[in-house]
C-alpha cells in the first residue's frame, strides 16, 4: 500500500494516528514506513503541540481543502498553522506562561476556531457586564436541500425576524452564531442559529408562532437563560467554535459541500444595538516577553530540564507529552528516498505571511 504526498510545506500534521491509503496527502511512504504508527512527517514539533488533539480530524479537513481546490495560499496556510510558535512569559510574581505563534485563522481549523471563541466570549462578557441575556435557538425543518440554499433561507429568515413587532419590542441586541448540523437519521442538513439577546421577556409560543409564519414550515425555537456571566462565557465559547462538527466531518461529500457553501458566510454576526462591537478585538491582556522558540524548550524539556518541563507542563500537558515522546522521532532520517509531489512545485514559491496570535 502506498500514500500519496505532497511537498513537505503542505504536509499536516498529524500524531498518533497510521497513514491510510485513502488519497489523504501528508504521508510520505507506506504503512511500514511512516515512522511507525505516529504519522509525524515532516513537521515541527511547534506543529504537534499545536495539533495532537485533532490531529485526524485535521487530515480529514485538510484533504477536503484540496479535492475542493482551495487557494493555495489557504492550503499552505492551513498545512503550515503553527509551524511558528514562542513561549511568552508574563510579568506576574509567580509568572505565567503562555503560546503565540502563526495561525491559519481558517474556518476549519479547530485551534484557531477555539482561539476566536475565547476571544470572542471574552470581548461578549465586557459587552454585557452584569445585564441579564437569553439565548435564542432557531431552526429549519430538515429537508433534502442543499446546504447553500438552505444557508440563504435561514439568513433571509433570521432577518425577517428582526423587523418584526415582537422582536422590535423585545430585543435591544445580541449576537448570532451559525452551527451546522447533519441529521444522523435522514442525513439532511440541520442549520441554525444560536441567539444571544438583550433585552425583555419574550414569550416562546409567540415566538415559535412568529418564526413559523415567517419560515413557513418551521416552529422548532428554543429558549434559555444560561445564568451567570461563566455561563453565558461557556455557552459563546461552545457556539463560536462552529461550524467544524463531526456529523459530517467523515462524510467527504458533505464535508466538501460544507467548505462550498461557506465560503461568504458569517459565523458570527451582530444586530440591533450591537452593531459595530468588534467581537475579534484581543483584549488587553498585560504585559508579556517572548522567552524563545517553543522547540528550543521542548528539546530542554526532553533532555531532562525540569523548569522546562514545568513550562511545558502549565502550556498543556497533554500536549507536552505527546511531544516529549514524538521528539526522538522526529530527530530520525526519513525511511524514504523520493517524493512524488501530486500538486503544482510552483506553490511552494508562494510567501504566506505568518501572524503571531496568542493563546496558541
Amino acid at each position: 500500500m502506498t500514500c500519496t504526498t505532497t511537498p513537505s510545506r503542505l504536509d499536516p500534521t498529524e500524531t498518533k494516528s497510521s497513514c491510510r491509503d485513502d488519497g489523504l496527502a501528508g504521508c510520505p511512504g507506506s504503512l511500514d514506513t511512516c515512522l511507525s504508527t505516529t504519522g509525524v512527517c515532516n513537521q515541527t514539533l511547534s506543529q504537534v503541540f499545536r495539533h495532537s488533539g485533532w490531529a485526524n480530524h485535521r487530515r480529514l479537513v485538510y484533504a477536503a481543502l484540496m479535492r475542493t481546490q482551495q487557494a493555495p495560499s489557504r492550503i499552505i496556510s492551513f498545512a503550515d498553522c503553527g509551524a511558528e510558535a514562542y513561549v511568552m512569559k508574563s510579568t506576574d510574581d509567580p509568572p505565567r506562561y503562555r503560546t503565540a505563534g502563526s495561525s491559519c485563522h481558517d474556518r476549519f481549523c479547530t485551534p484557531c476556531a477555539t482561539e476566536r471563541a475565547r476571544v470572542i466570549a471574552q470581548n461578549v462578557c465586557d459587552k454585557l457586564g452584569s445585564t441579564r441575556v437569553r439565548f435564542i435557538t432557531f431552526t429549519l425543518r430538515n429537508t433534502d436541500e442543499p446546504l447553500r440554499p438552505m444557508l440563504s433561507r435561514l439568513q433571509v429568515s433570521f432577518r425577517a425576524m428582526q423587523r418584526t413587532n415582537l422582536w422590535k419590542r423585545h430585543v435591544t441586541g445580541g449576537v448570532a452564531f451559525l452551527e451546522i448540523k447533519r441529521s444522523g437519521r435522514t442525513e439532511a442538513w440541520h442549520p441554525h442559529f444560536h441567539v444571544l439577546v438583550q433585552g425583555k421577556y419574550i414569550d416562546k409560543i409567540r415566538l415559535q408562532n412568529t418564526w413559523h409564519t415567517i419560515t413557513g414550515d418551521s416552529y422548532v425555537v428554543d429558549i434559555r437563560c444560561p445564568g451567570g456571566a461563566r455561563n453565558v462565557a461557556r455557552y459563546i465559547t461552545k457556539y463560536a467554535s462552529k461550524p467544524l462538527n463531526s456529523s459530517f466531518l467523515h462524510a467527504r461529500a458533505r464535508l466538501d459541500e460544507a467548505i462550498h457553501a461557506l465560503r461568504g458566510v458569517r459565523l458570527c454576526t451582530t444586530f440591533g444595538g450591537w452593531r459595530g462591537v468588534l467581537l475579534v478585538d484581543k483584549p488587553d491582556e498585560g504585559c508579556w516577553e517572548n522567552v524563545g522558540p517553543l522547540a528550543d524548550w521542548i528539546r530542554d524539556a526532553s533532555r531532562g530540564d525540569s523548569h522546562a518541563v514545568d513550562v511545558l507542563r502549565q502550556l498543556d500537558a497533554d500536549k507536552a507529552a505527546v511531544c516529549l515522546e514524538l521528539g526522538p522521532l522526529l530527530s530520525r532520517p526519513p525511511p524514504f528516498t523520493e517524493r512524488t509531489p501530486n500538486v503544482d512545485p510552483q506553490l511552494l514559491l508562494l510567501d504566506v505571511p505568518k501572524k503571531l496570535h496568542s493563546s496558541f
